[in-house]
């Protein structure tokens, strides 16, 4: 059987845009960092019953997320296709590894204004610091 190739894109964290470490799956068939995704649905108002989805905005019940578990196919695929990268990650604190992130309402524009800078993020999430290394930065004139 011939061997699979995966690409970079197809492994990566339409939140953080870095490979999958600790990949989750939800409902709606999309993948995630659990971090990363955990920490969306801290940071999207409490009162809403369901966070969307970051990629299609499908609503995933708050009590869903708790019993979401990792995708370990996910994960030794990324183990086994990017070893190198696989393993910086899990070497990677939390801290140097996330930021603060905006989960944007339907209705947000593509681009936010914060601090001077336009944050223009692929994964309609918006970033407020520069954690995010990967992530377009265009400066306001």
């Amino acid at each position: 059987m011939p061997p699979i190739e995966l690409h970079d894109d197809e492994v990566t964290c339409a939140i953080c845009l870095d490979i999958f470490s600790s990949p989750i799956t939800l409902p709606c068939g999309h993948t995630f960092d659990r971090a990363c995704f955990v920490e969306v649905a801290t940071r999207t108002a409490k009162d809403d019953s369901s966070i969307p989805c970051p990629v299609c905005r499908l609503p995933i019940s708050r009590t869903i997320v708790a019993t979401l578990r990792i995708n370990s196919l996910v994960d030794t695929l990324v183990q086994r296709a990017f070893p190198l990268a696989h393993a910086r990650r899990r070497r990677t604190s939390n801290e140097e590894r996330y930021a603060p992130v905006y989960l944007p309402t339907a209705d947000a524009p593509p681009l936010a204004k914060m601090s001077g800078f336009l944050f223009a993020c692929y994964a309609l999430v918006f970033c407020m610091n520069a954690a995010f290394i990967r992530h377009t930065y265009l400066t306001s004139r």
